[in-house]
Order: structure tokens, then C-alpha cells, then sequence
């Protein structure tokens, strides 16, 4: 990384310079009865720090001051409880693309620890470490997979041949019935 030793007048023009004042937004008006929807950037911050683990459900509740239950559905994908089970729509497509970049982080520090499980590395020192290490990635891995629903459709036919009874068929009296 480059230096540059430069004097305290230098030093304020350039901070001054380069310093942005942020411009603050108020939030606007979630829920029922007539208010705004949570806006659909905000759904995705709210799903992003639920899936990334920035906090418990009630911590990011608090923070963006929506319920623990739309925290629940923004991390599935849903834009409400009542679509919970049918995730759609944008949302759903950030949080498979946020699931994705999280797998693929943990399968890449899986693969490096597995790496790092040498032959002389476990003669050397307790295999315990890069074992934990390889077992936490795994789960982290399996947790953001999606779960795929496998769904049986077995269908079973009984075949039962058509009962013939004797008259289906042409007879032939051979001995006159004569009694």
C-alpha cells in the first residue's frame, strides 16, 4: 500500500474535499389500513441482513420497525406471511442470488479447509480444528440450498380381467337330454 506523508493544511483540504454529506431520508409509512407497503428496497436490506445474520429476527425487527413476522417472510422470499409459501417476484430472485453468494463463500472456506487437512498437517496438530471448521461450512452450505420438494407420483393399476360367464360362449349338446 502507497504513502504519502503530507502536511496538516494538505491533509483538512483533501478531507474536505472528499467528504459527502449524506442526505437523510425519513421512512415512509409501513402496514395496513390504508399506510404505504414496506417499499421493495427496503424488503431486500431487511432479507439481506436476515439470510447474512446481522443480527436475531427481533434485533432487525427493531431496527427497520417492522415485524418479526415480515422479517420472517422477506428472508423466504415472500413479500407478506400470507404469500409465504409462494415466494415471487424480485424479492425472491434477490434473496436465491443472496443465498447463492452465501453458499458459494462457505463452500469455498469448506474447500479450503478440507485444503488445509494434509497428511502432515494432521500428524502435526488436532484434525479437530479444520474438522469444525469443514463441518460449520458444510452446514452453512446445506442451510442455504434450497430444499428441493420431491414430489412421488405413484400410480398403481390394478388390472382385473372381465368375468365371462357361460353363456359368452356357443354350446353343443352332444347327448340329447332325454329324461
Amino acid at each position: 500500500m502507497k504513502m504519502l506523508v503530507v502536511d496538516d493544511e494538505s491533509f483538512e483540504l483533501e478531507l474536505n474535499r472528499s467528504m459527502r454529506v449524506a442526505q437523510v431520508v425519513s421512512m415512509p409509512a409501513k402496514g395496513r389500513n390504508s399506510a404505504k407497503a414496506t417499499p421493495e428496497s427496503l424488503r431486500k436490506l431487511i432479507a439481506h441482513d436476515a439470510l447474512s445474520g446481522n443480527g436475531t429476527g427481533e434485533e432487525i425487527a427493531e431496527a427497520y420497525g417492522v415485524s418479526q413476522s415480515s422479517v420472517n417472510a422477506y428472508k423466504n422470499g415472500a413479500t407478506s406471511t400470507t404469500t409465504y409459501h409462494e415466494p415471487a417476484g424480485a424479492l425472491k430472485e434477490y434473496v436465491d442470488l443472496t443465498r447463492d453468494k452465501i453458499k458459494n463463500r462457505a463452500q469455498n472456506k469448506l474447500l479450503l479447509a478440507l485444503k488445509h487437512m494434509t497428511e502432515e498437517k494432521i500428524a502435526e496438530t488436532k484434525p479437530i480444528e479444520l474438522s469444525t471448521i469443514a463441518a460449520n461450512m458444510s452446514r452453512v452450505v446445506e442451510k442455504m440450498s434450497p430444499k428441493e420438494q420431491t414430489t412421488v407420483n405413484n400410480n398403481i393399476v390394478f388390472y382385473s380381467p372381465k368375468q365371462i360367464s357361460k353363456e359368452n360362449f356357443e354350446t353343443l349338446d352332444l347327448i340329447p337330454d332325454s329324461r
